[in-house]
């Protein structure tokens, strides 16, 4: 069997192509990867949604820790979050503070205001405009230098919409 000939298996890969089939071969790789980048996007969506940025740094949900200059240079932030079904999306329920120094060279008697921005800047609404937007607490007993403490977001917040979560002493 010689290679042009009809009958071998190969000859179809080693068959000279016309300029029209190659032309065909390319629009349709062309669009092949054109809908498998559209398709990408909302899954890297849905992968980055559940990210914040704190001091410059992105964190995932639940992983966040940044240096801060409030009372303590070493609390870490975590916006904690589930599915919401009848909303179709992940609700923030708590931000929890965690590796705080309660102590009297800390936090000991001071009061922490926890904010949260959107991407744009504006800021988002963690107590359903009750008391303000902005959630607090108030350190009044030592439980050491890494105590934590679960603040209630009591608005319906999409967790998505959260870029930046600030924390101010008072």
């Amino acid at each position: 069997m010689a290679l042009g000939d009809k009958s071998s298996p190969l000859s179809d890969y080693f068959s000279p192509v016309s300029a029209r089939d190659l032309k065909r071969r390319r629009r349709n790789m062309r669009i092949l990867v054109g809908v498998a980048a559209i398709a990408a996007i909302p899954a890297l969506n849905a992968t980055f949604a559940s990210s914040i940025t704190l001091s410059n740094s992105s964190f995932e949900f639940g992983q966040g820790a940044a240096s801060a200059s409030v009372c303590d240079s070493s609390i870490t932030v975590a916006v904690n979050n589930v599915f919401d079904s009848d909303l179709s999306y992940f609700k923030a329920t708590t931000i929890t503070l965690g590796d705080m120094n309660t102590t009297a060279g800390g936090c000991l008697g001071k009061t922490l205001t926890v904010r949260a921005f959107t991407a744009a800047g504006a800021e988002l609404d963690l107590n359903d405009a009750a008391a303000g937007t902005s959630l607090t607490y108030s350190v009044s007993s030592n439980s050491g230098t890494s105590a934590s403490q679960d603040l209630t977001v009591a608005a319906t917040l999409d967790s998505a919409s959260i870029a930046k979560v600030t924390i101010e002493t008072s």
